[in-house]
């Protein structure tokens, strides 16, 4: 069942039900994370920095319901790093502009670097993947240029060890979880809103005017 028709736009029996969006949520995450063109597949995480939030697009990597917990993957020189180990708050945004539904999560994250869940994520990488973590500076450099410059990675798909090290060594996975989900459908008959928010072992799960 694809993203859109699990999210119809007139009333489904599912949505009414706190229980079964729930359930709903975590599938459509999951599907964002597996399928590149789903609508989820590419959200905005947001972070805290000293000026305010930065808001960037990232790929949805994985989405564990068990564990409430969604994954991305990062250049560990990215600034993002540096404010997630300033502060660990974030949040996630998504949207589906065809289904009208607006996702936010807040979370808490930890970055991954050179241990064993990197290196899983490492191995899952395709070669082509790997290789855009071969810039030998560091994501927002300052270039000196009065033209636009084009920023090629190194396409070598079959890296010496020593190379494909270095590329790992700039690798790293930012591991979220989540704290609070706020649903919003929206509907010409009328909007819907339901928020969930974890409390230790469980969920509180109302809705909301939107």
């Amino acid at each position: 069942m694809c993203a859109e028709t699990l999210f119809q736009m007139k009333k489904s029996e599912s949505a009414d039900s706190l229980e079964s969006l729930w359930e709903e949520i975590w599938a459509l995450l999951g599907r964002g994370a597996a399928f590149p063109k789903d609508p989820w597949h590419a959200p905005q995480l947001s972070t805290i920095a000293s000026s305010g939030p930065k808001s960037r697009i990232v790929i949805l990597r994985k989405a564990d319901k068990g564990k409430s917990v969604l994954i991305c993957h990062t250049d560990i020189r990215a600034q993002k790093v540096k404010e997630i180990q300033r502060n660990a708050n974030i949040s996630w945004l998504f949207w589906n502009a065809r289904a009208r539904i607006q996702l936010r999560l807040e979370a808490t994250a930890v970055i991954h670097h050179m241990n064993s869940q990197a290196a899983a994520h490492w191995d899952s990488l395709s070669a082509s993947s790997r290789t855009t973590y071969s810039l030998t500076e560091a994501p927002g450099t300052e270039v000196p240029s009065d033209h636009a410059p084009l920023i090629s990675f190194d396409r070598d798909l079959s890296p010496s060890a020593e190379k494909l090290n270095a590329w790992y060594n700039h690798f790293a996975v930012i591991e979220t979880t989540v704290q609070a989900v706020e649903w919003l459908e929206l509907h010409r008959e009328g909007h819907r809103r339901a928020q969930f928010t974890r409390q230790e072992s469980s969920w509180r799960m109302y809705w909301m005017i939107p």
